[in-house]
This record gives C-alpha cells, structure tokens and sequence, in this order.
C-alpha cells in the first residue's frame, strides 16, 4: 500500500481536513508498532485540539481501558493504565507549565501525587504574586514532607518576611523537633561582660521590647545575673554586684 501525501501552501487552509457527523470521528489512526499518529510542525503548534462541548484531547496508553465518563471541561485527559499518564522533558526551558486564573493550576491524585525531580535545580519551583505557592494538605499525614540526604529537607527564605510559619491552633504543636536544634545569624550570640562592671549594653537588630532573651554564663560570675532591659535592637544584662572578673555570656533571643 502507498502513502497518501497532501499539500497545502495557502496560510489558513489545511492539507488534510476532517469532519465526522453524527457521532463519527474525525480521523481513525492506528498503527501495531509505531506511533497511531505523527505530527511535526516548524514554528506552529505540532497538534491543536479544540473541542466545543467535550474535552480537547482524549489519551489512552499503556494499555489501560479508556475512561467513558469523563469531565467535558479538561483541555486534555489521559490515562496511562500501569505505565505513565504523562511524560514530559525539555532540555532548556519548563517541562510542564500549569496556569490559572480563578482555579487550581495542578492537581494530582495517586498513591503519590506528583514526583519531580531536578538534576541541578529545583525539582519543583512554584511562584506566588500574592496567594500561597504552595499548599500540602493531608487527613492523617504529613501535609508537606521534604527530605534530602545530605542537605536541607526543607528551605524557606525571605527577604523581609517569615521564611518559615508553623501554626498549631489553639490545641496542636506548632513546632516539634527530632534531633538537634541549630540557631545561627543574630538570634543567638556571646559577648564578654567586662569585670568591674555591673551593666552591660548588647545591641543585636533581633531584640524587640518584648524579646524572650535567655542567658548562659560560660564563666563563673559570682554575682546574679539578669536582663535589665529590652528595646528595638539592644538589650542590656545586669549583674547584682560589679563582676570581680570577666565573664562570657551566651544569648539566645526567641521572638
């Protein structure tokens, strides 16, 4: 058998056009070891599926039985049976780019909803002009899990807000720790309270009126130590009599 071949060179008008009536398809393509169809575009869009009342496009793989009931609003449904529903690579720009106005722009159900990975960047990167990036939300488990073998599970950073927020209501645990507690930049330093003073002022731009503040001398001070006073980025540390040597004290301040 030969190969029907059609051209068209007139912009707007297609090589090849079907329409099916009365419930008849369009196109029937099939093929036993090579693709039902192929498509190939220079600069357009390599398929265009546009349905007016039921969904746009309708994609059935790895031998999975096609669904009939089906949601006529989806752009594009496909079912990948035991095999892979979707699979997406771009060697320099987004695999997958999911956008909404008014909706959600991905949702994903299964045993595991959506697993990415990233070679050297992020394996998912989400962005917000003003609502949340992202949100995890489980019955009975975690709602956000993030683990890594040898760097951070979970990274949060901001420039002028709260990197990381955890809310516990008014009966659950905000925040639980498992292992260590590590507290770096200026929520927690040392200083060196000269001897023969009774005063000393800290400034540190995390202390506010009402700055939990908890000192830890690392010398004996012989003397009773206290925080005398707290203020927007200073606080000062009181001693009942004037130290008879010089003492080093740790902070922690938990605001």
């Amino acid at each position: 058998m030969t190969n029907a071949v059609f051209n068209s060179n007139v912009g707007g008008t297609p090589a090849v056009s079907a329409t099916g009536t009365n419930g008849a398809d369009g196109i029937d393509a099939s093929s036993d070891t090579g693709a039902g169809v192929s498509v190939v575009s220079e600069s357009g869009a390599g398929v265009f599926a546009q349905s007016q009342s039921g969904i746009g496009v309708h994609a059935v793989g790895g031998g999975a039985s096609a669904t009939t009931s089906l949601d006529p609003r989806v752009a594009i449904f496909a079912e990948g049976g035991p095999g892979t529903g979707v699979f997406a690579t771009a060697d320099d720009l987004t695999a997958v780019i999911a956008r909404s106005t008014r909706g959600l722009a991905l949702e994903a159900n299964g045993t595991t909803g959506v697993t990415a990975t990233g070679s050297t960047g992020p394996g998912v990167n989400a962005i917000s002009i003003s609502g949340i990036a992202v949100e995890g939300s489980s019955q009975s488990g975690p709602g956000v899990q993030g683990s890594s073998l040898t760097s951070t599970g979970i990274s949060g950073i901001t420039d002028s807000g709260v990197g990381v927020t955890a809310n516990g209501g008014s009966t659950g645990v905000a925040l639980q720790v498992i292992g260590k507690v590590e507290v770096q930049g200026n929520s927690v330093g040392s200083v060196t309270m000269a001897a023969h003073t009774k005063t000393l002022t800290v400034s540190n731009p995390a202390a506010t009126p009402n700055s939990l503040i908890l000192l830890t001398p690392l010398d004996n001070p012989q003397e009773l130590l206290w925080i005398g006073a707290r203020s927007a980025e200073s606080f000062t540390i009181d001693a009942s009599h004037a130290l008879p040597t010089n003492v080093t004290i740790m902070f922690l301040i938990v605001n």
